[in-house]
């Protein structure tokens, strides 16, 4: 039985003689007679032997595809495979760089099938402002990004070939998906659980990167329990001070003062944390305060936030709040919120990766 392409390339050849227009595209030719009555698909029809239903829903469609299905037509994919890539692709499941990423391994028939095997991505990066993920009771313990979570971070913030830095990489999550996406990537932990992950403490990026290198940094704290447990004392004979409010001063002047360094100017910072959702009994003011956007104040108010800028000597931030995204397991089970924060240059910002085009394909 033909496959898919031949049978394509054989309707394009009678529908080039049929229209007299033997140097016509492929995409104009298609377009052409799905445009026109039914006369010409029926006259098409007796050319080729095919139904018109067939012609009109099945193989012109293919003409319109874009290279990296028609490329995957040409590997001998079946065309149903090739028209459920293409579906998952218009729904946002799969991106542009999945395909080929797929296409350019050695075994590309079988990357694009393991594509199709995946649990479907039920939300668009850009357009879906939560984002719903497959349940994953093996990541909860280790309070992992689900891959589809560190896949969209990177899709939507940076290009193929940037550098994403995640200094909190735990298992791995982010290297994996920004390798996979043709990013280069380097993760760190003080206490690596992944493979390839170096052993090294936030605290050592200013020296390892003394100049800005990364055009995504992901910072991905323990959540407020975790940390409590392991990290918080009461100082004798001080004053109560909920701890919640050193675990956010932890976040700002351990974690982003000496990561935000190794950020290019225009590049992103995602913050991915899980704000405390009560408040104790007797909360003071102030912490009500804190506890309504704690995560956003974190980026507006790091330490080194405000430098002066060289014309009039006005404070500019070094940050800028970009976006929110809320990622969730389908079961309830886990979220995720997601801060972004935009680098400035003295306050301005400078073009961004979004802004060449990095986000996922509309």
């Amino acid at each position: 039985m033909p496959n898919a392409t031949a049978v394509l390339n054989r309707v394009l050849q009678e529908a080039r003689r049929l229209l007299v227009a033997p140097d016509l595209p492929e995409a104009e030719v298609a377009q052409a007679l799905l445009g026109a009555g039914d006369g010409h698909l029926g006259a098409l029809a007796e050319r080729t032997g095919l139904r018109e239903k067939y012609l009109r829903y099945e193989v012109l469609p293919l003409a319109l595809y874009p290279d990296t299905l028609r490329r995957a037509l040409a590997l001998g994919m079946p065309m149903r495979q090739v028209q459920r890539l293409k579906r998952r692709l218009d729904q946002g499941e799969l991106s542009q760089e999945q395909l080929e990423t797929a296409l350019a391994s050695p075994g590309p028939r079988q990357a694009l099938k393991e594509l199709l095997a995946r649990p479907e991505r039920r939300f668009s990066p850009r357009h879906s402002p939560v984002w719903i993920y497959p349940s994953d009771p093996g990541l909860q313990g280790a309070e992992a990004l689900h891959p589809y979570v560190a896949e969209a971070l990177v899709e939507m913030y940076t290009r193929p070939g940037q550098f994403v830095l995640d200094p909190m990489a735990g298992t791995g999550a982010v290297v994996r998906a920004a390798l996979r996406l043709g990013r280069r990537a380097e993760g760190r932990d003080i206490r690596p659980t992944g493979e390839g992950i170096l052993e090294a403490p936030v605290a050592s990026l200013p020296q390892d990167y003394p100049e800005p290198v990364a055009d995504l940094l992901v910072l991905h704290p323990p959540v407020f329990t975790r940390w409590w447990v392991r990290n918080w004392v009461r100082p004798p004979d001080a004053p109560y001070v909920d701890p919640y409010v050193d675990y956010l001063e932890h976040i700002v002047h351990d974690l982003m003062a000496p990561a935000v360094g190794a950020l290019k100017p225009g590049g992103y910072l995602a913050l991915v944390a899980r704000p405390r959702q009560h408040l104790p009994t007797g909360t003071t003011a102030p912490l009500e305060r804190i506890f309504v956007a704690p995560f956003e104040r974190a980026i507006a108010e790091f330490p080194g936030q405000y430098v002066p800028a060289e014309e009039d000597g006005r404070a500019r931030p070094v940050l800028l709040p970009h976006a929110y995204h809320l990622a969730v397991a389908e079961d309830g089970s886990e979220h995720w919120a997601i801060f972004i924060g935009q680098k400035t240059t003295n306050g301005v910002l400078v073009e961004g990766p979004m802004a060449q085009g990095a986000a996922v394909e509309d």
